[in-house]
C-alpha cells in the first residue's frame, strides 16, 4: 500500500491555470436541495446529504441524478454535514464538522458501511476530534480558519481540508490528519497553501483523491485546484494547475469515479435547483498552455531563492494590498528586508516577454 508522503510546506499561488468547465448533467432529486458532499463507489452509485436539519440522512443517487434510495444514521445527529469519503473496504466517512462561526467544539466523523448492511437504518461510530491549533472559539477575525469542508481517505488516515473565512481573506487553506478509527482524537496540522485573497476562488468546500492517489482535486464555488503526479510529490507541496470555471455555483460535493473524471454537486439557489455536473481532469491538464517564462521559487526558513534558465529577470515585490516593498535581486535569491510583517507577499517577476507571480507568507 502506497503511503503518501507529507510535509509542512507552504507554496504560491499556482501561476499554471487552465479553463475546464464542469458539464451539466442534470438536477438532483427534489429532497437533496441543500447537497453539500458526494461520494461515489461506482459511477452510477453515489452518495450524497444535505448539509443540516434532515434527520441524519444519506441518499443513493445514479450517475444520472435520479433518486435510488435513503438511509438513516443510527445514534447519530447532524449539526453541519460538509463532505463524504470512501475507504477501499467500503466504510463511508460523514464529516459533520462545518464550522462558519469557527467556535465549535463537537467537531464530528461518523463511520458507516452501507454496502454490508440493510434496511432503512445504518449503525454508525463516530470520531470526536478537536484541532491542535485551535484554542479561541472563535478566534479573532484573522484567524478565522478553522471551518472544515472538505474530506479524503487515503491509506488509513483521514485529511481535512479548511475553508478560510479570515477577514481580510488571505487565501490559506489548513491540512490536518486523524487516524480512521472511532474515538476521541486531535487533529494534527500537516501543512497548508495560498490560493488567492477571493472567497469565491479559494474557499476549499469539496475534496478527494483519485482512485490510482495520484491526483487531489480542492474544489471552490467557481474553480478547481488540482494537484498531480502526487507520486513524487509530498500531498501538500509543489504548485497546482488552478482551473477556473466561466461560471460559479455554491460547488459543495467533489467525487472521482475514476482517474479523470469526477462529479461535482452543488447546493440550490432561488431559481436553480440542486444539479449534478461531471469534470474531465485530465482535459485540464491536456488543455495547458506550454509555458513561456520557467522558474523554480521556493520560500522557507525566511529565504526566498530562484532558479531559471530565463536571462535578465526582474522582479517586484508588493503585500497583500498591493503596496511595493523594497527588496534586493541577487543571482539565485532574493533579499528581502529584515523588516516584513507577517502576512501574505506577492513576488511578480519577468524576463521581458512573459510574467507570472508568486505568493507566499512571512
Amino acid at each position: 500500500m502506497r503511503i503518501l508522503k507529507l510535509a509542512i510546506f507552504i507554496f504560491s499561488f499556482c501561476s499554471v491555470q487552465a479553463q475546464v468547465d464542469p458539464l451539466l448533467i442534470g438536477p438532483l432529486p427534489f429532497l437533496i436541495d441543500e447537497a453539500s458532499g458526494i461520494e461515489c463507489s461506482h459511477p452510477d452509485s453515489c452518495w450524497t446529504h444535505n448539509d443540516n436539519n434532515d434527520s441524519e440522512r444519506l441518499y443513493l443517487i445514479s450517475g444520472s441524478g435520479a433518486f435510488l434510495g435513503q438511509r438513516t444514521l443510527q445514534d447519530a445527529s447532524q449539526i453541519d454535514y460538509e463532505d463524504l469519503a470512501l475507504a477501499d473496504d467500503g466504510r463511508l466517512f460523514i464529516g459533520d464538522f462545518g464550522n462558519n462561526a469557527n467556535d465549535r467544539q463537537d467537531l464530528s466523523i461518523y463511520i458507516c458501511s452501507p454496502s454490508s448492511s440493510s434496511g432503512s437504518l445504518l449503525a454508525a461510530e463516530k470520531i470526536e476530534f478537536n484541532l491542535e491549533d485551535q484554542t479561541d472559539f472563535p478566534p479573532t477575525n484573522s484567524n478565522l480558519n478553522f471551518d472544515i469542508e472538505a474530506m479524503i481517505y487515503q491509506d488509513g488516515f483521514i485529511y481535512l481540508f479548511t475553508r478560510n473565512r479570515t477577514i481580510p481573506q488571505n487565501g490559506v487553506s489548513k491540512m490536518y490528519r486523524l487516524d480512521d478509527s472511532s474515538g476521541i482524537q486531535t487533529a494534527t496540522l500537516q501543512g497548508d497553501f495560498i490560493g488567492n485573497s477571493s472567497p469565491t476562488y479559494s474557499s476549499i468546500t469539496a475534496a478527494d483523491i483519485s482512485p490510482d492517489g495520484t491526483r487531489l482535486a480542492l474544489l471552490t464555488s467557481g474553480s478547481l485546484f488540482l494537484f498531480h503526479n502526487l507520486e513524487s510529490w509530498p500531498l501538500i507541496s509543489g504548485d497546482p494547475i488552478y482551473n477556473f470555471f466561466s461560471f460559479t455555483r455554491n460547488f459543495e460535493g467533489l467525487s472521482f469515479i475514476d482517474n479523470c473524471t469526477a462529479y461535482l454537486v452543488s447546493e440550490s439557489v432561488p431559481g436553480i435547483d440542486g444539479e449534478l455536473f461531471s469534470l474531465n481532469t485530465c482535459d485540464i491538464i491536456s488543455d495547458l498552455p506550454e509555458p513561456e517564462l520557467s522558474i523554480g521559487l521556493v520560500y522557507m526558513d525566511g529565504l526566498l531563492t530562484y532558479k531559471s534558465s530565463s536571462a535578465n529577470l526582474s522582479f517586484a515585490l508588493f503585500d497583500n494590498l498591493g503596496r511595493t516593498q523594497l527588496m534586493k535581486a541577487l543571482q539565485g535569491r532574493i533579499e528581502l528586508p529584515s523588516n516584513l510583517a507577517p502576512g501574505m507577499y506577492i513576488l511578480q517577476y519577468s524576463n521581458g516577454s512573459s510574467s507570472s507571480s508568486f505568493r507566499f507568507k512571512i
